[in-house]
Protein backbone atom coordinates (compact mmCIF):
# COMPACT_ATOMS: atom_id res chain seq x y z
CA UNK A 1 0.00 0.00 0.00
CA UNK A 2 1.06 3.56 -0.57
CA UNK A 3 0.68 5.20 2.83
CA UNK A 4 2.13 8.50 3.94
CA UNK A 5 -0.06 9.40 6.86
CA UNK A 6 -0.08 12.97 8.09
CA UNK A 7 -2.27 13.13 11.15
CA UNK A 8 -4.09 16.44 11.30
CA UNK A 9 -6.67 18.03 13.51
CA UNK A 10 -9.24 16.66 11.09
CA UNK A 11 -9.25 13.32 12.86
CA UNK A 12 -11.08 14.97 15.75
CA UNK A 13 -14.03 15.68 13.49
CA UNK A 14 -17.10 13.74 14.56
CA UNK A 15 -20.42 13.87 12.74
CA UNK A 16 -22.83 16.15 14.60
CA UNK A 17 -26.00 14.07 14.34
CA UNK A 18 -27.23 14.67 17.91
CA UNK A 19 -30.46 14.92 19.82
CA UNK A 20 -31.76 18.14 21.33
CA UNK A 21 -30.33 19.14 24.71
CA UNK A 22 -32.18 18.43 27.96
CA UNK A 23 -31.52 19.15 31.66
CA UNK A 24 -28.35 17.41 32.85
CA UNK A 25 -28.51 14.19 34.84
CA UNK A 26 -26.33 12.81 37.60
CA UNK A 27 -22.90 11.29 36.91
CA UNK A 28 -23.04 7.85 35.27
CA UNK A 29 -23.07 4.78 37.45
CA UNK A 30 -21.41 1.80 35.74
CA UNK A 31 -23.00 -1.63 36.12
CA UNK A 32 -19.67 -3.41 35.59
CA UNK A 33 -16.37 -3.46 37.42
CA UNK A 34 -13.02 -2.50 35.90
CA UNK A 35 -11.58 -5.98 36.38
CA UNK A 36 -14.65 -7.84 35.11
CA UNK A 37 -13.56 -10.05 32.18
CA UNK A 38 -14.78 -9.03 28.73
CA UNK A 39 -16.51 -12.07 27.27
CA UNK A 40 -15.60 -12.89 23.70
CA UNK A 41 -18.73 -12.66 21.58
CA UNK A 42 -19.98 -15.69 19.72
CA UNK A 43 -20.12 -13.49 16.61
CA UNK A 44 -16.32 -13.17 16.81
CA UNK A 45 -16.18 -16.64 15.22
CA UNK A 46 -17.35 -14.92 12.04
CA UNK A 47 -15.61 -12.44 9.76
CA UNK A 48 -17.05 -9.96 7.27
CA UNK A 49 -16.93 -11.13 3.66
CA UNK A 50 -16.33 -8.18 1.31
CA UNK A 51 -17.70 -10.06 -1.71
CA UNK A 52 -21.06 -11.05 -0.26
CA UNK A 53 -21.47 -8.31 2.37
CA UNK A 54 -22.31 -10.94 4.99
CA UNK A 55 -20.69 -12.77 7.89
CA UNK A 56 -18.88 -15.96 7.01
CA UNK A 57 -17.85 -18.48 9.66
CA UNK A 58 -14.08 -18.69 9.94
CA UNK A 59 -12.39 -22.05 9.65
CA UNK A 60 -10.27 -23.33 12.50
CA UNK A 61 -6.96 -21.51 12.52
CA UNK A 62 -8.21 -18.61 10.40
CA UNK A 63 -7.84 -15.06 11.64
CA UNK A 64 -9.67 -11.99 10.33
CA UNK A 65 -7.78 -9.11 8.74
CA UNK A 66 -7.08 -6.26 11.16
CA UNK A 67 -5.64 -3.86 8.57
CA UNK A 68 -7.13 -2.54 5.33
CA UNK A 69 -5.49 -2.98 1.92
CA UNK A 70 -6.88 0.06 0.10
CA UNK A 71 -4.47 1.93 -2.17
CA UNK A 72 -4.60 5.58 -1.07
CA UNK A 73 -3.61 6.83 -4.51
CA UNK A 74 -6.80 5.39 -6.04
CA UNK A 75 -9.24 7.68 -4.23
CA UNK A 76 -10.63 10.31 -6.59
CA UNK A 77 -13.19 13.11 -6.77
CA UNK A 78 -15.46 12.35 -9.71
CA UNK A 79 -17.87 15.27 -9.61
CA UNK A 80 -17.36 18.39 -11.72
CA UNK A 81 -18.90 20.32 -8.82
CA UNK A 82 -16.18 20.45 -6.15
CA UNK A 83 -18.76 21.29 -3.50
CA UNK A 84 -20.66 18.04 -3.99
CA UNK A 85 -17.71 15.90 -2.83
CA UNK A 86 -18.60 12.89 -4.96
CA UNK A 87 -15.77 10.40 -4.46
CA UNK A 88 -14.90 7.15 -6.18
CA UNK A 89 -12.40 4.37 -5.58
CA UNK A 90 -11.04 1.40 -7.47
CA UNK A 91 -7.76 -0.47 -7.20
CA UNK A 92 -6.61 -3.95 -8.15
CA UNK A 93 -8.49 -5.66 -5.32
CA UNK A 94 -11.45 -3.43 -4.41
CA UNK A 95 -14.04 -1.13 -5.85
CA UNK A 96 -16.46 1.21 -4.06
CA UNK A 97 -20.02 2.45 -4.46
CA UNK A 98 -21.56 5.73 -3.37
CA UNK A 99 -23.92 6.20 -0.43
CA UNK A 100 -25.21 8.72 2.09
CA UNK A 101 -26.44 8.76 5.68
CA UNK A 102 -29.41 10.82 6.79
CA UNK A 103 -31.54 11.82 9.76
CA UNK A 104 -34.39 14.19 10.52
CA UNK A 105 -31.91 17.07 10.23
CA UNK A 106 -31.84 16.54 6.47
CA UNK A 107 -35.54 17.34 6.22
CA UNK A 108 -37.86 15.98 3.55
CA UNK A 109 -35.94 14.02 0.91
CA UNK A 110 -36.80 13.38 -2.74
CA UNK A 111 -35.51 9.82 -2.94
CA UNK A 112 -35.98 9.50 -6.71
CA UNK A 113 -33.62 12.42 -7.28
CA UNK A 114 -31.18 10.91 -4.78
CA UNK A 115 -31.11 7.63 -6.69
CA UNK A 116 -30.81 9.40 -10.05
CA UNK A 117 -27.77 11.26 -8.63
CA UNK A 118 -25.93 7.94 -8.37
CA UNK A 119 -26.51 7.06 -4.71
CA UNK A 120 -26.83 3.30 -4.23
CA UNK A 121 -27.17 2.89 -0.45
CA UNK A 122 -28.14 4.79 2.66
CA UNK A 123 -27.75 4.56 6.42
CA UNK A 124 -30.87 6.00 8.07
CA UNK A 125 -30.89 7.14 11.68
CA UNK A 126 -33.45 5.09 13.52
CA UNK A 127 -33.16 6.99 16.79
CA UNK A 128 -30.89 8.49 19.41
CA UNK A 129 -30.41 8.89 23.15
CA UNK A 130 -30.36 12.47 24.40
CA UNK A 131 -26.85 13.43 25.46
CA UNK A 132 -28.20 15.25 28.52
CA UNK A 133 -31.65 13.75 29.15
CA UNK A 134 -30.73 10.13 28.52
CA UNK A 135 -34.12 9.73 26.81
CA UNK A 136 -34.37 7.45 23.78
CA UNK A 137 -36.15 9.15 20.87
CA UNK A 138 -37.17 7.73 17.50
CA UNK A 139 -35.93 9.79 14.56
CA UNK A 140 -38.83 11.90 13.33
CA UNK A 141 -38.12 11.08 9.68
CA UNK A 142 -37.17 7.41 10.01
CA UNK A 143 -40.40 5.97 8.63
CA UNK A 144 -40.56 8.35 5.66
CA UNK A 145 -36.88 7.86 4.87
CA UNK A 146 -37.13 4.08 5.05
CA UNK A 147 -40.21 3.97 2.81
CA UNK A 148 -38.74 6.43 0.32
CA UNK A 149 -35.36 4.72 0.04
CA UNK A 150 -36.94 1.27 -0.22
CA UNK A 151 -39.33 2.40 -2.97
CA UNK A 152 -36.33 3.53 -5.03
CA UNK A 153 -34.50 0.26 -4.51
CA UNK A 154 -31.62 1.63 -2.45
CA UNK A 155 -29.80 -0.70 -0.07
CA UNK A 156 -30.66 0.32 3.48
CA UNK A 157 -28.91 0.15 6.83
CA UNK A 158 -29.75 1.98 10.05
CA UNK A 159 -27.78 3.59 12.85
CA UNK A 160 -28.49 4.55 16.45
CA UNK A 161 -26.74 7.53 18.06
CA UNK A 162 -25.77 6.17 21.48
CA UNK A 163 -25.12 8.06 24.68
CA UNK A 164 -25.27 5.00 26.93
CA UNK A 165 -23.52 5.31 30.29
CA UNK A 166 -23.66 1.64 31.24
CA UNK A 167 -24.31 -1.80 29.80
CA UNK A 168 -27.95 -1.73 30.86
CA UNK A 169 -28.54 1.32 28.69
CA UNK A 170 -26.68 -0.23 25.74
CA UNK A 171 -29.01 -3.24 25.99
CA UNK A 172 -31.99 -0.88 26.18
CA UNK A 173 -30.87 0.72 22.93
CA UNK A 174 -30.67 -2.64 21.16
CA UNK A 175 -34.18 -3.49 22.34
CA UNK A 176 -35.43 -0.16 20.99
CA UNK A 177 -33.81 -0.83 17.60
CA UNK A 178 -35.32 -4.31 17.31
CA UNK A 179 -38.75 -3.10 18.37
CA UNK A 180 -38.67 -0.21 15.90
CA UNK A 181 -37.43 -2.32 12.99
CA UNK A 182 -40.19 -4.90 13.53
CA UNK A 183 -38.32 -7.44 11.39
CA UNK A 184 -38.38 -5.19 8.33
CA UNK A 185 -35.82 -5.92 5.65
CA UNK A 186 -32.33 -4.39 5.68
CA UNK A 187 -29.56 -4.98 3.16
CA UNK A 188 -26.86 -3.29 5.25
CA UNK A 189 -25.84 -3.46 8.92
CA UNK A 190 -27.39 -1.98 12.05
CA UNK A 191 -24.81 0.49 13.35
CA UNK A 192 -23.94 1.29 16.95
CA UNK A 193 -22.88 4.96 16.92
CA UNK A 194 -21.38 6.04 20.28
CA UNK A 195 -19.88 9.52 20.15
CA UNK A 196 -18.24 12.07 22.41
CA UNK A 197 -19.99 15.42 22.85
CA UNK A 198 -17.23 18.03 22.68
CA UNK A 199 -19.41 21.11 22.26
CA UNK A 200 -21.60 20.86 25.39
CA UNK A 201 -21.90 19.19 28.76
CA UNK A 202 -23.06 15.59 28.37
CA UNK A 203 -24.06 12.73 30.65
CA UNK A 204 -21.21 10.67 29.11
CA UNK A 205 -18.49 13.17 30.10
CA UNK A 206 -17.35 11.09 33.07
CA UNK A 207 -17.65 7.63 31.49
CA UNK A 208 -14.20 5.97 31.59
CA UNK A 209 -13.04 5.00 28.12
CA UNK A 210 -12.52 1.36 29.11
CA UNK A 211 -16.26 0.95 29.68
CA UNK A 212 -17.16 1.53 26.04
CA UNK A 213 -15.85 -1.87 24.93
CA UNK A 214 -18.44 -3.45 27.24
CA UNK A 215 -21.20 -1.38 25.64
CA UNK A 216 -19.99 -2.37 22.17
CA UNK A 217 -19.81 -6.01 23.27
CA UNK A 218 -23.38 -5.95 24.62
CA UNK A 219 -24.69 -4.34 21.42
CA UNK A 220 -22.94 -6.87 19.20
CA UNK A 221 -23.98 -9.88 21.24
CA UNK A 222 -27.68 -8.99 21.24
CA UNK A 223 -27.83 -7.75 17.65
CA UNK A 224 -26.00 -10.85 16.40
CA UNK A 225 -28.84 -12.96 17.86
CA UNK A 226 -31.14 -11.48 15.20
CA UNK A 227 -30.92 -11.66 11.42
CA UNK A 228 -29.33 -8.21 11.34
CA UNK A 229 -25.59 -7.59 10.93
CA UNK A 230 -24.15 -5.41 13.73
CA UNK A 231 -21.64 -2.70 12.84
CA UNK A 232 -19.66 -0.03 14.73
CA UNK A 233 -19.22 3.63 13.81
CA UNK A 234 -15.80 4.96 14.78
CA UNK A 235 -13.12 7.52 13.92
CA UNK A 236 -9.40 7.95 14.55
CA UNK A 237 -9.90 9.30 18.06
CA UNK A 238 -11.91 6.24 19.04
CA UNK A 239 -9.32 3.95 17.49
CA UNK A 240 -6.48 5.57 19.41
CA UNK A 241 -8.13 6.23 22.77
CA UNK A 242 -11.06 3.87 23.26
CA UNK A 243 -11.34 0.74 21.15
CA UNK A 244 -9.51 -2.56 21.37
CA UNK A 245 -8.90 -2.84 17.64
CA UNK A 246 -7.68 -6.43 17.72
CA UNK A 247 -10.89 -7.51 19.47
CA UNK A 248 -12.97 -6.02 16.64
CA UNK A 249 -10.98 -7.57 13.79
CA UNK A 250 -13.25 -9.04 11.13
CA UNK A 251 -16.36 -7.17 12.23
CA UNK A 252 -18.09 -4.59 10.00
CA UNK A 253 -16.87 -1.04 10.63
CA UNK A 254 -18.21 2.32 9.45
CA UNK A 255 -15.22 4.66 9.63
CA UNK A 256 -15.53 8.46 9.76
CA UNK A 257 -12.68 10.64 8.47
CA UNK A 258 -13.11 13.90 6.57
CA UNK A 259 -9.91 13.84 4.52
CA UNK A 260 -8.93 13.22 0.91
CA UNK A 261 -8.35 9.57 1.81
CA UNK A 262 -8.87 7.60 5.06
CA UNK A 263 -5.99 8.05 7.49
CA UNK A 264 -6.49 4.81 9.39
CA UNK A 265 -4.55 1.64 8.70
CA UNK A 266 -7.25 -0.54 10.27
CA UNK A 267 -9.87 -2.49 8.35
CA UNK A 268 -13.26 -0.96 7.59
CA UNK A 269 -16.03 -1.53 5.05
CA UNK A 270 -17.79 1.84 4.97
CA UNK A 271 -16.18 5.29 4.91
CA UNK A 272 -18.03 8.47 5.84
CA UNK A 273 -15.77 10.96 4.07
CA UNK A 274 -17.58 14.29 4.49
CA UNK A 275 -20.51 15.93 6.27
CA UNK A 276 -20.75 18.75 3.73
CA UNK A 277 -21.70 16.85 0.59
CA UNK A 278 -24.48 17.83 -1.80
CA UNK A 279 -26.88 15.49 -3.57
CA UNK A 280 -29.92 16.27 -5.72
CA UNK A 281 -33.08 15.66 -3.71
CA UNK A 282 -31.62 16.84 -0.39
CA UNK A 283 -31.60 20.46 0.70
CA UNK A 284 -28.34 21.55 2.31
CA UNK A 285 -25.37 19.47 3.42
CA UNK A 286 -25.49 15.69 3.65
CA UNK A 287 -23.04 13.06 4.89
CA UNK A 288 -21.41 11.11 2.04
CA UNK A 289 -20.11 7.53 2.21
CA UNK A 290 -18.36 4.83 0.24
CA UNK A 291 -18.80 1.08 0.65
CA UNK A 292 -15.81 -1.06 -0.34
CA UNK A 293 -16.39 -4.33 -2.19
CA UNK A 294 -13.83 -6.96 -3.12
CA UNK A 295 -13.46 -7.81 -6.79
CA UNK A 296 -13.98 -11.38 -7.89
Amino acid sequence: MNRIKTITAAFLAVMLLVCHAYPAQADPQPDIKRDEPLQIMESRNYAYDYKTGTYQKMLEGEAPEIYNEYDDEKFANTSSDALSWIKSFEDDKYTARLGIDVSEYNGKIDWKKVKDAGVTFVFIRIGCRGYQSGKIVKDACFEDNYKGAKKQGLDIGVYFYSQAINVTEAIEEVKFIKKTLKDRELQLPVVFDPEFVDYDEARTDNVPYWQYMYYINAFWDLMAESDYIPCLYRNLRWEREVIDMAALAGLPIWYSDYNMYPLTDYAFQFWQYTNTGHVDGISGDVDMDLQFLAKN
